[in-house]
């Protein structure tokens, strides 16, 4: 015989360690399934647009969500990035 644990909707909540126990008139055994949520990664920039005036300093923030180890990376449409620039990482 079997019983099914079944999670709809997943979210990271429900991550962690699940116990299956089957139990009779001779005895007992258990064993460990484990759960990772992962979300869908996101990513941010702030601001969208920005309109200086020439020689002004530029700097936008990109954050992402739903990764640990996520890598930002900037590249310019067209062409490389200008020689001025500095990233910091964060």
């Amino acid at each position: 015989s079997g019983g099914d644990l079944q999670i709809n909707l997943a979210s990271p909540e429900d991550a962690g360690s699940y116990k299956c126990i089957a139990s009779n008139n001779v005895g007992y055994s258990e064993v460990l399934a484990k759960v990772t949520v992962r979300s869908p990664l996101a990513v941010r920039v702030s601001p969208q647009v920005e309109v200086k005036a020439r020689g002004s300093a530029v700097e936008f923030t990109c954050s992402s969500a739903g990764g640990k180890e996520t890598k930002i990376e900037w590249l310019k449409e067209g062409g490389a990035l200008p020689p001025n620039h500095h990233i910091k990482e964060g």
